[in-house]
């Protein structure tokens, strides 16, 4: 298995709390892997680390041979497309607008705006179900219809490795499956590497090739295929829930867990 995104001996702290705890991973590249734990772990962080939005207080981070550092913001969001849980933009701003922005790290002095940067916001749009609320204003759509918009913005910006933090967050069930479908589809068809946070831990098991569990400390769990990390002892763990496991037949005998009670 070949590898997109390599961390060594990763730690964070905001000030005297430290939030990571020396973490190294090697995140396998054209697969989908999908990061899970308690609330105020570090999955946002680990994210925000990746990305160098955040710089660790020790460790490095690699993208293939390139650590990020070496890499300036634009030669970065050309390798890495990170979607915020809860990113912001002005409210006067237009849907087609904000899509828009996903192109600006292919632009410079020499290439401006191309019939090709057109076709690519426009699939991102008719992807991601916002086209025909291209001329709205973001403060005039609902949670839902912002949240695929941004999402557009994130498949207009055409990076090797997507890092997306909780993407389907305020999408209703149907809209959910349609964005985690599309996260399969641009990984399959376009051998995109993707990071994703999930709090719904059973989409997670179905979406992704790899899983990583944290531990309420930052530290790394568990990790692997969702067979071969998810069982009771991972929920008692981390979660310190009691839960059943089942396979799921018609969805190729992955796990399901059914939560039973706090421990």
């Amino acid at each position: 298995m070949t590898h997109a995104i390599h961390l060594q001996n990763i730690s964070v702290s905001y000030g005297k709390k430290s939030v990571l705890n020396n973490i190294s991973l090697d995140l396998p590249s054209s697969k989908i892997t999908a990061i899970i734990g308690p609330n105020g772990c570090g999955k946002s962080t680990l994210l925000r680390t990746i990305n160098g939005l955040i710089k660790p207080s020790t460790g490095t981070v690699k993208i293939g041979n390139d650590n990020i550092t070496s890499l300036n913001c634009k030669k970065l969001s050309q390798r890495i497309s990170f979607l915020e849980q809860t990113p912001s933009a002005p409210s006067e701003m237009q849907i087609l607008q904000l899509v828009k922005l996903g192109r600006y790290c292919h632009q410079n002095m020499l290439q401006q705006w191309t019939e090709n940067d057109q076709i690519i916001v426009e699939t991102a749009m008719r992807q991601a179900g916002v086209w025909d609320l291209r001329n709205r204003g973001i403060a005039n759509v609902s949670g839902g219809q912002l949240q695929r918009a941004w999402w557009a913005m994130c498949l207009a910006q055409d990076a090797d490795s997507l890092l997306l933090d909780e993407p389907i967050n305020h999408l209703d069930i149907t809209y959910q499956l349609e964005c985690l479908d599309n996260i399969r589809i641009l990984n399959q068809n376009h051998n995109k590497t993707v990071v994703m946070v999930l709090h719904d831990i059973n989409l997670a098991i179905r979406y992704a090739d790899y899983m990583i569990a944290m531990t309420a400390n930052g530290s790394i769990y568990a990790q692997g295929t969702p067979n071969d990390i998810i069982n009771p002892d991972l929920f008692a763990s981390i979660f310190d829930i009691k839960v059943g496991i089942i396979p799921f037949d018609e969805l190729g005998g992955i796990p399901v867990f059914i939560p039973l009670q706090r421990i």
